[in-house]
């Protein structure tokens, strides 16, 4: 995001506030920088919930977030500028001051963010390739092994994948796959797991990191093929 009118700030125990930058809004799913006190890193560990307050033009709302994911340690330099912090709104925003009011919780998120959300989903058959990353509880995993995997189905904001392995819940995994020529690489959260036989696992996956520009790319690209092939 590039309103500079629009402030985030996370409040800890001691009702200090540290605002981050706004990097993206999707899908209930915020990203920001990670906060910095005296110079230093704040580590957010995966689950905690946090109090938020956004300033927005001439109003302030409240809230609460649920740390999903960080891809610093795996990604990117040790950098505040460059960690990106995901988090699940789990309290919708409520308007504590201001002039302009807006009835309805959803609409209030995505005026704020001015954000558009691609929900489409495509029913597709593609080979994709993952790796597991992090587990449901925080532990990184540093030796990387790429298995493969059948995608069913793809949203700009998850999809479906049929795999050899069993996940939990939270795990979260590095997926590769290409649609129309153009190679995605993404991070995504396991939502749900349903075993199909001893050996096979539909999960549901909410994705939570792309590369900057892909987001907007992947919801056009499967738009594209659900034209091109319809």
């Amino acid at each position: 995001m590039e309103d500079k009118n629009v402030h985030l700030e996370l409040i800890d125990d001691n009702n200090k506030a540290y605002e981050v930058n706004i990097v993206n809004y999707e899908n209930y799913i915020l990203k920001f920088t990670s906060p910095v006190d005296n110079g230093k890193l704040i580590k957010l560990k995966k689950g905690l919930e946090i109090p938020i307050q956004i300033k927005a033009h001439s109003c302030l709302f409240s809230g609460e977030v649920k740390i999903i994911a960080s891809t610093s340690s795996f990604f990117r330099k040790k950098d505040s500028s460059k960690i990106i912090i995901s988090a699940e709104l789990s309290k919708l925003l409520q308007q504590e001051s201001g002039k302009y009011l807006i009835t309805k919780a959803s609409e209030k998120n995505n005026k704020i963010f001015n954000q558009r959300r691609a929900d489409f989903r495509l029913n597709i058959n593609l080979e994709i390739e993952y790796t597991l990353i992090m587990t449901n509880t925080g532990k990184i995993i540093e030796t990387i092994e790429h298995k493969k995997g059948a995608l069913v189905d793809i949203s700009a904001g998850g999809m479906c994948m049929i795999s050899p392995d069993h996940f939990n819940k939270d795990d979260n995994l590095e997926l590769c796959f290409e649609i129309l020529g153009k190679k995605f690489i993404v991070v995504g959260a396991i939502l749900e797991i349903i075993p199909i036989s001893e050996r096979e696992y539909r999960n549901r996956i909410k994705f939570i990191d792309f590369d900057e520009g892909d987001e907007t790319e992947l919801a056009s690209t499967i738009l594209r093929h659900q034209q091109l092939y319809k």
